[in-house]
């Protein structure tokens, strides 16, 4: 059990140092709290409806993508890919 988890850990490290994901700016903290306020905001003047056929396609696809890495990611930790493995 340690031996997993030191290695999740080393691993965890790999990817944070070679994604360069550390600790976020306050920059970047404001320019998120910027982008969420905005898209609150289209909802309220309807401006949402001026979202032309190439962004919806576009945004789409970020969609499936999430489902896909979400899905796969649950394979993984359920280690079956059809559902959970249940003894009996």
């Amino acid at each position: 059990m340690i031996r997993y988890l030191n290695i999740g850990l080393e691993a965890g490290k790999l990817v944070v140092k070679h994604q360069n994901l550390g600790l976020p700016s306050p920059a970047a903290l404001g320019e998120a709290q910027t982008g969420i306020t905005n898209f609150i905001a289209s909802f309220r003047n309807s401006s949402w409806r001026k979202v032309t056929l190439g962004q919806a396609g576009q945004l789409s696809l970020v969609g499936i993508q999430i489902v896909g890495f979400f899905t796969i990611g649950e394979m993984i930790g359920r280690r079956n890919v059809i559902g959970y493995d249940i003894p009996g």
